[in-house]
């Protein structure tokens, strides 16, 4: 049976897609396609809960929501890691950029200019 919970559910998750495709249409599809598999594959147990426990009893888990709750646990585990790292290399090569911009920038001062003579008030008192 249907819960009227996952209509609702199902209906957002078919709401995220539309947005996250007119946004996404013009860059890289490729994410996009990844999250339609993965919400998509959970518009059946939103519409059908009991269809989460009788995986559950299949696999032996236990619980319903932990045969869902398991897989997206270690997917964002893996996410964070994969993040992190992502940043980690964009900061280096932003590291590497700022060096070689700052090395092609930089002035010539001509060794034969001295620097102008110091004032007495500039001196050190002590």
């Amino acid at each position: 049976m249907i819960h009227p919970y996952g209509i609702i559910l199902g209906v957002l998750v078919v709401v995220v897609l539309g947005w996250d495709f007119l946004a996404t249409r013009n860059k890289g599809s490729r994410y996009f396609w990844l999250e339609v598999a993965a919400l998509g594959a959970t518009l059946p147990f939103l519409l059908e809960p009991e269809l989460a426990q009788r995986v559950a009893n299949w696999v032996k888990v236990g619980r319903g929501v932990d045969v869902l709750m398991y897989p997206l646990l270690l997917w964002l585990l893996r996410e964070s890691i994969v993040s992190r790292h992502k940043r980690w290399q964009d900061n280096e090569r932003l590291t590497a950029l700022v060096r070689t911009m700052a090395v092609a920038d930089r002035t010539q001062i001509p060794s034969d200019t001295a620097l102008p003579p110091r004032r007495e008030a500039d001196r050190d008192p002590r």
